[in-house]
């Protein structure tokens, strides 16, 4: 292609006058197709039957005269069409017509209310942060790697080029294994940190001891079942993990351990409270394909039929405090990587 102006400069100047593509009709301004697609939409297409050219004969005599008069019974089709009276119907491109302009200016116009006067404007430059569209805080290590990645590739190049190629005597051959940049992208925000296992961390770094364990058991005569029963990691076992973190328990069974202790009330005398707990009632409610006002309203509606029959009703949600005996388990749900929305509006959908 690069020879072509020299080679065959008539294609090429065909080719520059737009003779790569073809307009099949006056009415359609987007209807130019390439050449190739252009054989498949007229002479294909008028002289195809049932099955293809497999379908049509399996003779080689009657394949050939198929194809050598496919051009010519394309054409005889086509004068047949404008004898009956069938021509092409008016164009009318959908993207066209008023309706469809209004609504996507409308759509274009929203998307830039939202980046400039709701949202946080990923494109100003002025911005020091680095944040995605949906408003989620980039850790540090992950934006210092987005905003770096060029610098961090351009001095790998010339890292290459220096050590491989420029030097008299390169300190590594050209062919070498290449180690790898890993850099935290964008999709490394969501994932969780993978943990090892906490058993075989605690094996591997208390073995010395558990060998002395059973020196100690040997010449003071102890029993072995006597001395296995102590946890051999620094905590034991059932209130923390090997990596000392705190072991998480089903607080369910001791729900329903309490409730076989109380009888249901037949009625409930008045005046009477309702307390209901706001993040299990958040959790039940499916807040797919809703606006923040919407579900809030929604939740509202159950909150007032579940509290009909009380006079005061208390909606109790999770205070998150720095301190807490529950940061274990914020870790453990990867509160660090997890998404953070900020300036949520009413119409925001969830």
């Amino acid at each position: 292609m690069s020879r072509l102006p020299i080679d065959h400069p008539e294609v090429h100047q065909q080719f520059m006058h737009g003779g790569f593509s073809v307009q099949l009709g006056s009415q359609n301004p987007f209807g130019r197709i390439p050449v190739d697609q252009t054989i498949e939409e007229t002479v294909n297409r008028d002289t195809q039957t049932a099955g293809g050219t497999k379908g049509f004969s399996l003779k080689r005599a009657a394949v050939e005269r198929y194809y050598l008069t496919s051009e010519y019974r394309s054409n005889y089709l086509k004068q047949l069409r404008r004898m009956v009276g069938r021509r092409i119907s008016h164009f009318s491109h959908p993207d066209l017509q008023m309706p469809r302009i209004t609504r996507d200016e409308a759509d274009v116009q929203s998307i830039v209310k939202l980046l400039e006067d709701d949202w946080t404007n990923p494109f100003d430059p002025m911005k020091v942060s680095l944040s995605a569209f949906r408003q989620v805080p980039f850790p540090p290590d992950v934006a210092r790697d987005v905003l770096d990645a060029h610098k961090i590739g351009m001095e790998a190049y010339k890292g290459f080029k220096r050590d491989r190629l420029e030097d008299e005597k390169p300190k590594t051959q050209f062919h070498d294994k290449m180690t790898k940049k890993r850099l935290k992208m964008l999709s490394d925000i969501r994932k969780k940190p993978s943990a090892s296992n906490p058993n075989k961390v605690i094996l591997q770094v208390d073995r010395k001891l558990f060998a002395h364990m059973v020196l100690v058991a040997e010449s003071r005569h102890l029993q072995m079942s006597d001395v296995l029963s102590h946890p051999l990691g620094p905590l034991p076992w059932a209130l923390a993990n090997g990596d000392g973190t705190l072991r998480k328990t089903n607080k369910a069974v001791l729900t329903r351990e309490l409730e076989k202790q109380v009888l249901p009330a037949e009625t409930i005398p008045g005046p009477s409270a309702t307390i209901i707990d706001g993040m299990s009632l958040v959790q039940k409610m499916k807040g797919n394909d809703q606006t923040f006002s919407q579900h809030a309203a929604s939740a509202l509606t159950q909150i007032l039929h579940e509290g009909a029959r009380s006079q005061r009703i208390d909606v109790v949600f999770d205070v998150y405090q720095e301190d807490s005996i529950k940061n274990a388990e914020r870790a453990n749900r990867g509160c660090t990587t997890g998404i953070q929305f900020r300036n949520i509006a009413p119409g925001h959908r969830i």
